[in-house]
């Protein structure tokens, strides 16, 4: 069966040992908003340069949520650096774009470990052409 439409359904499952029956709500054609963002800035940088890593989070997540720097592409394993969001539900965060240009985002991963919650779009990390 593909629900057509949000309503309630009484789901049944029969197996060896009997049957059960269940009446769930069923919501159909919607997608709930994410409830975390990531955005960085500027979005092209010299090697070395400023970025500003800004996040919203849902409120009461753990001081060990945490934003890593990543080359696009890489295992969730192999940042960069890293800061912790010290529990906040939004804020900004100052990282140093890496030396090698390239393409590189920011994750907002969380609880000390390798689930990502957000990515960031790409920051293209550019040579530095400032006269020596």
């Amino acid at each position: 069966m593909t629900p057509s439409a949000a309503t309630t359904y009484t789901l049944t499952c029969t197996g060896a040992g009997g049957s059960a029956s269940q009446s769930v709500t069923v919501t159909v054609g919607t997608t709930p908003p994410s409830t975390y963002t990531l955005t960085v800035s500027p979005t092209t940088v010299a090697s070395g340069g400023s970025l500003t890593v800004s996040w919203t989070a849902p409120s009461g997540r753990p001081t060990t949520d945490w934003i890593g720097l990543y080359a696009v592409g890489v295992p969730h394993t192999s940042y960069l650096s890293y800061q912790y969001t010290q529990g906040a539900a939004s804020g900004s965060l100052p990282f140093t774009a890496p030396t090698s240009p390239g393409q590189y985002e920011v994750r907002y991963l969380l609880e000390n470990g390798y689930t990502v919650a957000a990515t960031s779009s790409p920051v293209t990390v550019g040579q530095d052409t400032s006269p020596t």
